[in-house]
């Protein structure tokens, strides 16, 4: 999830128990159902910047005798995952630390390349994908799944929900990325020279109360909201004044939200 090229990037939302235990509930079938009919038995997936590793085990799990390797800078991460993976009796997976924009395997590698909620955190996302692209085979499959923050809606909402929603996308753009690339990916994909791309919006509209309150406790645990407070461009009110909205929001009867994601997968020209 949070991958650096020397200090030019950095992973704003940070490793707090609350946003890795979020973490830790993606899952193949909710972030990469898209990518589903392209897998089958004996592949080499890389799932790049993995995190906690969920992903990265269940691809292991949908994909029979395949080879799967997660890789991430955060240590920590990783140490999760192979944890998680040795619990659950996956053999066909590993991980290991690597930097997306210079990953350590040789051209032509992989039949799949995936990664979820990475590219939105890079000022030159193209760079990703080119790197992406040149570990993936021939006529192999790069797929990205990421958010499209600007697209999201709530109801009933108040100023001070808007607020808060607002302040959850600073912490990419504070480190140059784009909290909106969802929407871009296609777009991405074509310039980086891929061919037959898909790329769709998928609208999340399943557990808005869990959401709610994840975003509350987020808040007053997050780096970034922890730095602004630290340098008084917040007041600590404030964050509880956004917490408290959220978990206002999720007491509503009916209350409704949705969060676009934007879903690509482009082949490498043969």
């Amino acid at each position: 999830m949070s991958q650096i090229k020397n200090n030019q990037q950095k992973y704003g939302m940070g490793y707090s128990e609350t946003f890795v235990n979020f973490l830790k509930k993606r899952r193949v079938e909710t972030h990469a159902q898209f990518l589903l009919p392209y897998l089958k038995p004996g592949l080499k997936i890389l799932d790049c910047g993995c995190g906690p590793g969920s992903m990265t085990i269940g691809f292991a799990r949908c994909s029979q005798n395949s080879e799967v390797i997660g890789i991430d800078i955060e240590d920590s991460q990783l140490e999760i995952a192979r944890e998680d993976a040795e619990k659950a009796g996956i053999t066909n997976v590993t991980f290991q630390h690597a930097n997306v924009l210079e990953l350590p395997f040789a051209d032509n590698t992989f039949d799949i390349v995936f990664s979820q909620g990475l590219i939105s955190h890079f000022s030159n996302p193209l760079a990703v994908v080119f790197e992406q692209k040149r570990v993936v085979k021939l006529g192999g499959i790069v797929a990205a799944h990421n958010g499209y923050m600007s697209g999201a809606a709530f109801h009933p909402t108040n100023a001070i929900l808007e607020e808060a929603y607002d302040l959850s996308k600073q912490p990419s753009i504070a480190h140059g990325g784009d909290p909106d690339i969802g929407i871009k990916l296609g777009k991405l994909f074509a310039d980086a020279g891929f061919v037959d791309i898909k790329h769709t919006i998928f609208c999340d509209t399943n557990n808005i109360k869990e959401m709610a309150y994840f975003c509350a406790e987020e808040f007053l645990q997050r780096e970034y909201n922890k730095k602004l407070l630290a340098q008084g461009k917040i007041t600590l009110e404030k964050l509880q004044s956004y917490r408290d909205a959220w978990l206002d929001f999720a007491k509503i009867p009916h209350a409704f939200s949705y969060f676009p994601w934007g879903e690509v997968i482009g082949f490498k020209p043969i």
